[in-house]
């Protein structure tokens, strides 16, 4: 950009809009521009930005909305043409702004205010910068930072508020046998390692009060409950691995929780369910849908659950709060929505979000899976650990091959469920130098896992993880 003041006048305004949003508890711009760009993308580019950018893929794409953001209100403010075009520049930069800012749950009042005052502060301060460059530039940077700071109060409130709940639903955590090997993974979890994927760019805020879950369709009693009256059915603990479809061989978006939910039968029974409500419709507040086939899933063996808790405490903004739809031993993108407000029974499959994104209809179950995560000398031994899942079946073995030898059998910790992953150490002796080591899981029933690289679209990736170490002498 030519003109330095059109720049400074341009990131005023994102930042005014910014600062804006966090006061008024509504998503900020450069989120929303984000997630209408990822809501617009073609399949494979997203597959390939994920691919290639991993934990950096929201990042990449927040810093280049904020950029588009502010390269539209400079050209609107700094315009040197004519009054009209100035105006068109201007009613572009607030319609951009609005339509991405009018996703659930809608705030009209903050939508309008947020967009207007990104136009008017970036015209605003292009005209003080032409003037004034420095003044100019050390309030637009002082604005930015005011704004990074609000939103990082605001979620820390609403974490601290998702944490203030019922006291925690698990006093006991679950044990395996293997607490006494040498740095094994986590058992469960924690909650700040736990992977976040979901489409949205920054969680939406939804408030313990006035929450409420909405149920209709083929019921004989639709219901709306709060948050005091779903606790009131009971919860159960279930112990589930949840992975993310996007998941690589050997990525970290898989991970283990003890997690508390009400099954989806108690609410069945509480509404009255027909006999033709065959699936289920999820709705978060954000207005984002997944559709199940709760009867198919029943019949083979998985269970549906809207999940308050994990791991003793009640879900994190991030991971859900106050409730999310699970069924535990589905691929995170099929389990259910996050921030769940309605259930809506139906006696068809209603396409959701995802398949309107090009993914395949229906419910996917995780890849049967082994990771290695660790590999240490001691002495002359190289001990090798990891993790390895298999729902609904379970994980029966855990096997290793050393450049490329005849597998061998790992020593397995005790299993907390099928759903759940389960430990898994190697200790071979194995001569200095460079060595290749893979792993497989085999299923309860037997099967072994695909060893054939694909890709996770469309229902998971297969392929063996290895890694190389090396045994130092002596």
């Amino acid at each position: 950009m030519s003109d330095p003041a059109r720049l400074v006048g341009g990131v005023a305004g994102v930042a005014a809009g910014e600062l804006i949003a966090a006061v008024t508890r509504s998503v900020g711009p450069t989120d929303a521009v984000s997630r209408l760009v990822a809501d617009r993308l073609p399949l494979a580019a997203v597959e390939a930005a994920v691919f290639r950018l991993h934990r950096r893929d929201k990042t990449a794409l927040r810093l280049t909305s904020a950029a588009s953001l502010a390269s539209l209100g400079a050209g609107a403010a700094g315009s040197r043409r004519s009054p009209g075009t100035r105006l068109r520049r201007a009613a572009l930069t607030v319609a951009v702004t609005a339509v991405a800012l009018r996703r659930p749950p809608r705030r009209p009042g903050a939508t309008v205010l947020v967009a207007v005052t990104q136009t008017v502060v970036a015209a605003a301060a292009t005209g003080v910068a032409r003037r004034r460059p420095i003044a100019a530039s050390a309030t637009t940077a002082a604005a930015a930072a005011a704004a990074v700071a609000a939103h990082r109060r605001r979620r820390r409130a609403e974490a601290a508020a998702s944490s203030t709940g019922p006291p925690p639903l698990a006093a006991v955590p679950p044990t395996d046998g293997a607490e006494t090997w040498d740095h094994p993974t986590p058992l469960v979890t924690p909650l700040d390692q736990f992977h976040v994927t979901d489409v949205n760019f920054g969680a939406p805020a939804v408030r313990r009060d006035t929450w409420r879950l909405v149920i209709t369709g083929e019921v004989a009693h639709p219901k709306q409950l709060d948050l005091a009256t779903l606790l009131a059915l009971g919860t159960v603990d279930v112990d589930a691995a949840l992975v993310c479809i996007h998941n690589r061989v050997g990525w970290e978006r898989a991970a283990n929780a003890r997690w508390q939910g009400v099954p989806l039968a108690s609410l069945r029974d509480l509404v009255g369910a027909k006999p033709t409500a065959t699936h289920v419709v999820t709705r978060s507040v954000d207005g984002f849908t997944i559709s199940l086939p709760v009867a198919e899933l029943e019949a083979s063996g998985l269970d549906a659950y809207i999940a308050v808790g994990m791991n003793g405490q009640p879900l994190t903004t991030a991971h859900g709060f106050p409730a999310r739809f699970l069924v535990p031993g589905l691929y995170g993108q099929f389990a259910g929505v996050k921030w769940l407000t309605g259930l809506d029974f139906t006696d068809r499959h209603v396409p959701g979000d995802w398949e309107r994104r090009g993914w395949p209809p229906g419910a996917v179950t995780a890849r049967t899976h082994s990771r290695i995560d660790g590999a240490r000398q001691v002495g002359a031994t190289m001990i090798v650990s990891g993790v390895a899942w298999a729902p609904p079946d379970g994980v029966a073995a855990v096997e290793l091959s050393v450049d490329g030898s005849p597998w061998v059998t790992a020593e397995l910790a005790d299993s907390l469920g099928p759903l759940a992953w389960r430990r898994w150490r190697y200790r071979p002796v194995l001569a200095p130098g460079t060595h290749r080591i893979r792993t497989r899981a085999v299923r309860g029933d037997g099967q072994v896992q695909d060893g054939e690289p694909r890709p996770p679209f469309p229902s998971g990736v297969t392929g063996y993880h290895e890694v190389v170490v090396t045994v130092a002498d002596g």
